[in-house]
């Protein structure tokens, strides 16, 4: 974490003009510091503020309070006692954020909304740093909020205009399908020409199949998608899944090996209890990260568990997650180093796994390399 920087004007005078400053007529150095540095934090153009370990305010200036729609930072700091208060933040989430900011030192451009004094809410970016002692200890955070609102508005305009597109593709692509279909029936095709026909539907399926799941992932964004929940073979799964992305990779020479209750044994099944297209989009998306993060010549492993409440998976590979994307993996579009990458993987098996009411975390080091562990209810008659 970043040590307390000794060119900075003391925080005691750093929101006020010591009076040495004004009796000399401001000709001491570090006074002129201090004029130099409160300068630049009541006129800059974003909400700055400091807070103590307690999350109570320090400093607020004026852009700050107008933000939250106060007409000053004093009336600001008078009625907020913690900097978290007027944010939309459930339990787990502000956890979650604290404990990054512990660990890690600085959020950067974590989103929120945030409920100004009339009720209304806005959208706000924070990037917070904690400032410690050269002996590591937090002396306070510094905090920099901007209103990301309109931002906000053009991200749910396009994701509204995708969504609404992919509704309406539904139908000339099932038209597709279905003549398909109807031409392998009626005509007697043989060879090349049975085998395009036969392509036309499995690619018609599998891009209707694409939009269906997209769709579902928003119904789970609002937090409405309840799965269709059944009992199936995550090991078959798992093998099927590994099958169908290594070719891709075939020139980093990488293995791929699936474990049941520490066996490798490919005649082990493992039953668990969801909605198997999704779970397979799940494992899909984390099995494809792995192998883009993997070392050459090194090995994916896919760990399979369960006991008699929780069904358990293990993703691993040897690659480390980049430390700028650590604090913000299960984000949507966080990626790093990948020009092609949108960022929505993580993001969407976080959400699969919510859907099914489990958990998705993961462990990450240069030394041991990265998992992914998914945990969901084990229910049904297998349970």
């Amino acid at each position: 974490m970043p040590e307390y920087e000794s060119s900075k004007p003391d925080l005691d005078n750093f929101c006020a003009i010591c009076p040495e400053a004004l009796e000399n007529d401001g000709d001491m150095p570090s006074c002129q510091e201090c004029i130099r540095y409160r300068d630049i934090f009541l006129n800059a153009p974003l909400g700055i503020f400091q807070c103590d370990s307690e999350r109570r305010f320090l400093n607020a200036n004026p852009q700050l309070a107008a933000l939250y729609g106060f007409d000053t930072p004093e009336q600001l700091m008078d009625s907020l006692t913690d900097v978290t208060e007027r944010l939309e933040l459930g339990k787990d989430e502000l956890e979650e954020a604290l404990d990054t900011l512990r660990r890690e030192g600085v959020i950067r451009n974590f989103e929120v909304q945030l409920q100004r004094t009339d009720g209304s809410l806005i959208w706000t970016a924070h990037s917070i740093r904690a400032v410690t002692t050269p002996q590591g200890d937090i002396q306070f955070y510094d905090g920099f909020v901007t209103d990301v609102s309109e931002k906000k508005e053009l991200e749910k305009l396009r994701e509204d205009v995708a969504r609404m597109t992919r509704h309406d593709m539904k139908s000339p692509l099932l038209s597709i399908v279905a003549a398909s279909r109807l031409l392998a029936k009626h005509l007697d095709l043989e060879g090349e020409e049975a085998e395009m026909l036969q392509d036309i539907r499995d690619k018609g399926s599998m891009v209707l199949e694409m939009i269906n799941t997209s769709l579902d992932l928003f119904k789970m964004e609002q937090g409405d998608y309840e799965p269709r929940l059944a009992p199936f073979n995550m090991a078959a799964l798992a093998r099927r899944v590994g099958r169908s992305l290594l070719a891709a990779y075939e020139e980093k020479q990488l293995n791929y090996t699936v474990f049941v209750d520490d066996s490798d044994d490919e005649a082990n099944d493992c039953e668990f209890f969801g909605e198997e297209r999704h779970i397979e989009t799940m494992l899909m998306n984390l099995v494809k990260n792995a192998l883009e993060a993997a070392p050459p010549k090194s090995t994916i492993t896919v760990r399979l568990s369960r006991n008699e409440d929780t069904c358990e998976l293990d993703v691993h590979n040897m690659g480390a997650i980049p430390e700028d994307i650590r604090p913000r993996f299960f984000l949507r579009y966080s990626t790093s180093g990948k020009p092609e990458g949108l960022g929505l993987g993580a993001y969407s098996s976080k959400l699969i796994t919510e859907a099914h009411g489990g958990a998705i975390t993961f462990t990450t080091s240069e030394d041991e390399g990265t998992h992914i562990h998914v945990a969901i209810p084990c229910q049904g008659d297998g349970a």
